[in-house]
């Protein structure tokens, strides 16, 4: 088990290649209340057995986890970048009631694939508009596979897009953002 800190900016944890790393055969559980980053956009990679993850600070960068049953509750901010997320084998979880800012300061559409996740539950914000550093555009993708995606509470879907029938700085003609998944259910706005 791993706590770092007791309040969203009170510590802060980086690395040159990850910002957390542990083989536990028995799963890593992970309490984070500050900041975690990695080099290169890779902030936290978990294996041999079932991990926890609850953040109620901020993530930045994206995560790899073990083939076992995995749990990722994300109650503060997870800035998404990098490489794609891999949530491994098993059924896994992301539970949502906090922001997931999808590849935030990117400059051209992105497509980002949660590759192994199994459920996302949402009653927080999901966003693929760019914040600081991005250009605003049209056309990321953020694609759950043959996850189950389920909207409830004040589960938000934030996208960009162009619904003129000429292009507009960086985004196509006619053309969004958009969250593709197995299945979908419940309610998001």
């Amino acid at each position: 088990t791993v706590n770092l800190g007791s309040s969203a900016t009170s510590a802060s944890i980086s690395g040159g290649k990850w910002g957390i790393s542990s083989t536990a055969a028995g799963g890593t559980t992970l309490n984070l209340s500050g900041t975690v980053t990695g080099g290169g956009g890779a902030a936290i990679k978990l294996s041999g057995g079932a991990d926890t993850i609850v953040n109620k600070g901020e993530i930045d960068g994206y995560v790899t986890l073990s083939a076992a049953n995995d749990t990722f509750t994300n109650d503060g901010t997870w800035n998404l970048y990098g490489a794609n997320p891999n949530f491994g084998g098993g059924a896994n979880a992301l539970v949502n009631s906090g922001t997931i800012n999808v590849q935030p300061a990117s400059t051209g559409a992105q497509s980002v694939a949660m590759t192994g996740l199994t459920t996302l539950a949402n009653s927080g914000t999901i966003s693929l508009q760019q914040g600081a550093g991005g250009t605003a555009h049209s056309g990321d993708v953020l694609d759950l596979g043959s996850a189950n995606y389920s909207g409830s509470g004040s589960a938000t879907l934030v996208v960009d897009a162009n619904l003129a029938s000429t292009a507009s700085g960086s985004s196509a003609a006619q053309s969004a953002d958009r969250l593709n998944a197995g299945s979908v259910s419940g309610t998001t706005t």
